[in-house]
């Protein structure tokens, strides 16, 4: 029941992806801007920009109506008045000083404008709209465009990223916790389809029981699965990690979805209950025998090929490009996850023959008899490792999909903790003498601009601007370009205009100039506000959207920052879906083992007698349990090593942590001595309870 539980949720996982993507998606051509360039049909004025709340980022769409009784965009009661902004609540409630940064608040955006209730977003009328020379307003005449050419700020991939991921760290542990459910404690099961077979009863038949067998406790876990989406439909949900908020309108529009997906997860379980519990007809040597066969005795060799497959799609994904990649590698990553166990037990098999052979040779019990049932029921081997080798490998992943940083970010890190919001950039397309000269008087006391033109005769980088902003650069003020070395006042401290060097030109030259008589280079040039004091980014950044509304403002490699953040959400998916995974894991691993200690307590029970101690039992858990998991640990961990490195190279960017994996070997080696000492002590407890039956 759990595991039609944790499967029923997986495939309502998948369906809300998709209600949640379809959703955000119609919401946002709803709102996206038809554009015209007949001035006589157009209803408002529109324009777009993209700021941050620290690194957060979201859109700020700029409007002004041109006809009293235009309807207003979606989401808002009204048209925003001059000096106006109304906000979404996530970005009202988002902190530093967004309330005053583009006017008086006015309201909020209803949920029908927002792509997803937690989404940041902004409509501002400004107090003033700068000439068109100055900056680009565009027309329009509606709103409601399909394909949107307008992204959406912070979004989070696209959908089948997301279905990718989810897929990989979540639906393929639920279906491993599921195939464990379904044959964990099987051997009562096993022995009744060999009865079957054995009165000739047919697939349709067994196929028949053991779907009325399953049926009762699926249909509960579904059922109970299907709760949450009820609950979905009656509240928005906010995921854990992410922050992100599940909108209840979007399940409740997709309902027949969930409704499908829970028929799927219920069908695809009860098709587990038969295909895993089917028999075989295995030929002896002689070709004359027709012993059943079931799947504990015998690993099909598909199942090696499943694995050689996933190897040699991930091995050629590094040389594809773009989505193409990652679903390639994703579906090699499944294949390999899937059938490695497999692999591993029949590895582990391959060793129990050995240490049978060894341990008649030797007259030891306890190792012939540990040998003998790894080798003949490899099948618990799969079992018992499936949890620990897929666990294995999303540790791993996710470690490297978090290091994902490259050395662009970790330069604009170094110069924030260097010199802050010292120095801050001004990136907009339409600068101009008169906007420079409102901008320097506008700032607040002690901030200055400078004007950064890139001067190619000479492959230098010309720093322009009044007395007072070259003396907070800690640089004199002279009338002829020198170089910044030369022009360093007593402070000596060239901080701030080496961080402007390192991210523009290695080669700055230096000159006082009257900012409201530049004609020449502005093309060429980068704006920036200095200061001595931090903490001013906030009051910039207001001054600024008076000014410029859709100028963007940021501290020194601020963009690389915002862009870090936005992967680093994305990482928020991966660790939800990949702790999702995990605890899915552990559940299949416990139960898995919480089975292998029944069957093993009542099946070496009879050895008291026939050996006369007790010691056996903990040798014969030993070479049966702890030997056969620790060499498929060591075999996961030399995958997975080699799977991390691909990995590298298919995505272009990670590292590999040694460390981390090897610190995942060893919890997974400590697990295993940990399943041979508990099934040994419970098979001495059952050992003393033990009587002779007639079974």
């Amino acid at each position: 029941m759990a595991a039609a539980a944790v499967l029923a949720a997986s495939f309502l996982g998948l369906a809300a992806i998709h209600a949640a993507y379809d959703g955000r998606t119609a919401r946002a051509q709803a709102r996206s801007p038809v554009l015209t360039q007949d001035r006589s049909k157009a209803v408002a004025m529109w324009a777009e920009d993209i700021d941050s709340t620290g690194t957060v980022p979201h859109n700020v769409y700029l409007v002004r109506p041109l006809r009293p009784d235009v309807p207003p965009p979606p989401g808002l009661s009204r048209w925003p008045k001059p000096g106006e902004v109304m906000m979404s609540p996530e970005l009202a409630h988002a902190g530093d000083g967004v309330t005053t940064r583009y006017g008086h608040v006015a309201g909020t955006i209803s949920p029908q404008g927002l792509a997803s209730p937690s989404e940041r977003l902004a409509y501002a009328n400004p107090k003033t709209v700068p000439d068109k020379a100055e900056y680009p307003w565009f027309y329009i005449s509606s709103y409601g465009t399909e394909g949107s050419p307008f992204v959406l700020a912070g979004a989070d991939g696209s959908e089948t990223q997301m279905v990718m991921t989810f897929a990989a760290l979540t639906l393929v542990p639920a279906l491993a916790l599921a195939v464990i459910a379904v044959r964990v404690g099987s051997h009562g099961r096993d022995r009744r389809t060999h009865l079957i077979h054995a009165l000739g009863g047919t697939w349709r038949h067994r196929a028949v029981l053991n779907m009325a067998e399953a049926a009762v406790p699926a249909a509960s876990g579904t059922l109970l699965a299907g709760l949450i989406w009820a609950v979905g439909m009656a509240h928005d949900i906010r995921l854990p990690f992410t922050r992100y908020v599940v909108a209840a309108h979007d399940l409740r529009t997709h309902l027949p979805t969930a409704a499908g997906a829970l028929a799927a997860s219920l069908g695809s379980l009860l098709l587990l209950a038969v295909v895993l519990h089917r028999v075989t007809r295995k030929p002896s040597k002689r070709k004359t025998g027709t012993r059943p066969v079931v799947f504990d005795t015998r690993i099909p060799v598909w199942r090696h090929a499943g694995f050689v497959g996933g190897i040699v799609i991930i091995a050629f994904a590094q040389y594809l490009t773009g989505i193409i990649a990652v679903a390639a590698f994703v579906t090699g990553t499944v294949c390999l996850w899937v059938f490695l166990p497999s692999v591993a037990a029949q590895a582990a098999a391959a060793l129990g023959r050995l240490i049978a052979r060894r341990g008649r040779a030797a007259g030891k019990a306890g190792q012939l008899i540990g040998g003998r049932w790894t080798q003949t029921r490899p099948g618990v081997i799969v079992r018992l490792t499936t949890a620990m080798i897929i666990a294995l490998g999303l540790m791993a992943q996710m470690q490297v999909w978090n290091s994902r940083h490259g050395e662009s970010v970790r330069r604009a890190e170094a110069t924030q903790g260097r010199i802050g919001d010292t120095v801050i950039a001004i990136n907009g397309s339409h600068l101009t003498t008169g906007l420079l000269s409102r901008l320097d008087a506008a700032f607040p006391s002690g901030t200055h601009v400078i004007l950064a033109t890139d001067q190619p005769e000479d492959h230098t980088m010309l720093l322009q601007g009044s007395c007072p902003a070259l003396s907070a650069l800690n640089l004199r003020c002279t009338t002829i370009p020198t170089p910044d070395r030369q022009a360093v006042t007593n402070a000596g401290d060239l901080r701030m205009v080496d961080e402007i060097a390192a991210w523009y030109s290695p080669n700055v030259k230096v000159q006082k100039a009257d900012l409201s008589h530049l004609h020449a280079g502005l093309d060429r040039s980068s704006l920036l506000a200095v200061t001595r004091e931090r903490g001013h980014l906030t009051q910039v950044k207001q001054t600024v959207f008076q000014v410029v509304p859709t100028a963007t403002v940021e501290e020194l490699g601020g963009s690389l920052l915002i862009g870090a953040h936005n992967r680093e959400r994305n990482n928020d998916w991966i660790n939800l879906f990949g702790l999702a995974g995990l605890l899915f894991l552990l559940t299949a691993g416990a139960v898995s083992a919480g089975g292998e200690f029944a069957r093993t307590r009542t099946s070496l029970a009879p050895l008291a007698v026939i050996t006369g101690n007790r010691q056996v039992f903990g040798k014969v858990t030993f070479w049966h349990l702890t030997i056969p998991l620790l060499v498929c640990t060591a075999i996961a961990g030399l995958v997975t090593s080699v799977h991390s490195v691909f990995f590298v190279a298919t995505v272009k960017e990670g590292t590999v942590t040694w460390a981390s994996i090897a610190g995942g070997i060893t919890v997974c080696a400590a697990v295993s001595l940990i399943i041979g000492t508990i099934a040994g002590r419970s098979s001495v407890k059952a050992a003393a309870q033990w009587r002779p039956t007639g079974d």
